[in-house]
């Protein structure tokens, strides 16, 4: 939520009302995404808690590498569409927001992807990891944001979102792997 929200209101203050309309039109094809996302993950936790417990790290690193590409071809696909969507759901207003939609779409992938090491962290208790991460990616953010928006405009705050999703995930698929001692997740 913080680092969703936070590019919206920097918007908001620093451009004008407007433009972050327009972000958050983009913002909304992804959400086409994170609903899925949300969705899966409410079965992919329970399952890889039970697998996690067996010990059957092969079936995680399998069945994980499904996952992701099942939603990396999920998300391409919404990608290449979205001019459309745009198109079909917006006016001519909101025809700003393709060029905002492909990096938040990649940013949200990265998003998701955070969901397998965070499962980790959750299993073994160390959340203090988690709020650690969050703050600093939030902290990153706002400190691009600031900056990219007054030197490169609005739409810089799609890619600002993407490179701290990039940063949220690599951090936490480190610190899984800390914790865990191995890598559950396939690095393809």
């Amino acid at each position: 939520v913080l680092l969703s929200q936070f590019g919206r209101i920097m918007i908001s203050n620093m451009v004008n009302s407007v433009a972050a309309g327009i972000f958050s039109f983009a913002y909304n094809i992804y959400n086409i995404l994170l609903v899925t996302a949300s969705s899966l993950d409410n079965v992919w936790g329970p399952w890889f808690y039970e697998k996690i417990y067996a010990k059957d790290y092969e079936e995680i690193k399998s069945k994980s590498s499904l996952y992701i590409f099942f939603m990396f071809t999920l998300s391409s696909c919404v990608m290449l569409v979205s001019p459309e969507l745009i198109s079909i759901l917006g006016t001519k207003a909101y025809d700003d927001a393709v060029y905002c939609v492909i990096p938040i779409i990649a940013g949200g992938y990265f998003s998701f992807l955070y969901n397998l090491p965070a499962s980790v962290e959750y299993y073994y208790e160390k959340t203090q990891y988690i709020a650690i991460g969050t703050m600093m990616a939030a902290m990153v953010n706002i400190i691009l944001n600031y900056y990219c928006i007054g030197a490169f405009g609005y739409l810089s705050v799609a890619y600002v979102s993407l490179v701290t999703y990039i940063v949220y995930f690599g951090l936490h698929y480190f610190l899984a792997w800390k914790i865990s001692k191995r890598f559950l997740f396939s690095n393809k």
